[in-house]
């Protein structure tokens, strides 16, 4: 499951497909990372954007790497787990991307980043869970999560688990309060193969301080160590 993604899309674009201004704090983002404050949608705030952390906030995880459950949380958890379950009736979120990063692993030690987009390089929304915090000095604090599915056979061989990936109408049900779990899980499903494709980046969207426009260009193949591969 993707550990990235991006929002590179302007100001215009968002403020025409959310029908909503957009808060000053807004910038494009070309590696969105691991607890980062990150616009989402709620279906509670359907009116702008929340700024909300993805998975953890920074200093809760200490030196150790964000396990991927408070990154993502598998849609058959969903089904299964009652409390989780309560979640998707109450605390609902769309997340604002147009591209994800996986990596592929060659080796043991080596692995190729690749950037997921929609063929026509429009702008998707990620299906996602929010929930509320209270650190040791009261202060409250929101985080996200990504509902991850299997991923679509295109991406076979490189990444198991994807994104929900939602359409405009996708979108709608899935912040919508008054939408039934009968019609929330269909949504929960892997994005058609004919919709995605996929290309080599530079491996350092590894570094979650990299953040520039760059980061999203096409480069050959090469691992995170920078040295360049055949696999591809």
């Amino acid at each position: 499951m993707p550990e990235r993604y991006t929002l590179t899309s302007s100001v215009e674009s968002l403020k025409e497909k959310f029908k909503f201004e957009l808060p000053e704090i807004y910038s494009p983002r070309y590696n969105a990372s691991p607890a980062q404050l990150l616009p989402v949608v709620t279906s509670v705030a359907t009116g702008g954007f929340s700024y909300f952390y993805w998975g953890i906030i920074p200093g809760w995880s200490g030196n150790k790497t964000i396990s991927n459950r408070l990154l993502h949380i598998d849609a058959e958890e969903i089904i299964s787990k009652p409390g989780v379950r309560k979640l998707l009736r109450t605390q609902r979120c769309i997340i604002p991307a147009d591209g994800f990063y996986i990596w592929k692993k060659v080796s043991k030690k080596s692995q190729i980043p690749y950037r997921v987009v929609l063929k026509d390089n429009s702008m998707f929304s990620m299906a996602g869970l929010w929930e509320e915090f209270e650190d040791e000095n009261d202060q409250t604090h929101h985080t996200f999560r990504i509902i991850q599915v299997s991923s679509p056979t295109v991406l076979d061989g490189i990444e198991e688990f994807s994104p929900v990936i939602l359409d405009a109408e996708g979108e709608k049900t899935w912040i919508d309060l008054s939408s039934d779990d009968e019609s929330l899980l269909k949504l929960l499903a892997p994005i058609s193969n004919a919709k995605l494709e996929y290309y080599t980046v530079s491996p350092k969207i590894s570094d979650p301080i990299n953040d520039y426009p760059d980061l999203v260009k096409k480069v050959e193949s090469m691992d995170q160590h920078g040295n360049y591969s055949l696999f591809d």
